[in-house]
């Protein structure tokens, strides 16, 4: 888990998050302040990316209004970004409006399209983030061989084959690089 505050990201969890109490951590920021969303959603996944085995789940817990106002970066390039670092991203919107505001819609797209979840924080982030983990205990991952090595992204659906009331988050696609590292 990261903080952002103007230009500084701050690093709150890196594994254990519920033993590190890093919910408690989190800045209690008024909201319309100097924020980049975007910038720092993309240097949190390029530091995911560099961090744990290959094998190992990464995973972006986001805190925010939604609202961007000082990034370098657009939404686009922060979900290409996490999507190409494979890191999922589940957001918490800290809106006070029940209604959401535009912020709420830029949550739930880089939610949706990392294959992670959006949460409403009305309940308050520790019960949220105590629920979001416990999710984590509950999940599995499913694999498969690339079909092809075309560099590029490749969108991917995945269907349930027999109780079509089973639902199923993943990544809308994955990136094949053009070298691997």
């Amino acid at each position: 888990m990261f903080s952002f505050k103007a230009q500084n990201p701050a690093v709150l969890c890196v594994a254990n998050c519920r033993a590190t109490r890093a919910a408690e951590q989190l800045p209690a920021q008024p909201s319309g302040s100097m924020t980049p969303l975007f910038d720092t959603v993309v240097f949190c996944s390029d530091f995911l990316a560099h961090r744990g085995d290959a094998h190992t789940q990464k995973v972006l817990i986001l805190f925010s209004d939604g609202l961007d106002t000082i990034s370098r970066n657009s939404l686009g390039d922060a979900i290409d970004i996490a999507t190409i670092s494979d890191v999922q991203i589940y957001a918490i919107d800290l809106t006070p409006h029940s209604t959401g505001s535009p912020g709420t819609t830029t949550l739930r797209q880089l939610a949706s399209k990392t294959g992670g979840r959006y949460f409403t924080g009305r309940d308050g982030t520790t019960p949220t983030l105590t629920s979001l983990l416990d999710g984590f205990k509950a999940s599995y991952t499913v694999s498969y061989r690339v079909p092809g090595r075309i560099p590029g992204y490749h969108p991917v659906r995945i269907l349930p084959t027999q109780n079509s009331n089973l639902q199923f988050r993943s990544r809308s696609g994955y990136y094949y690089p053009n070298h691997i590292r």
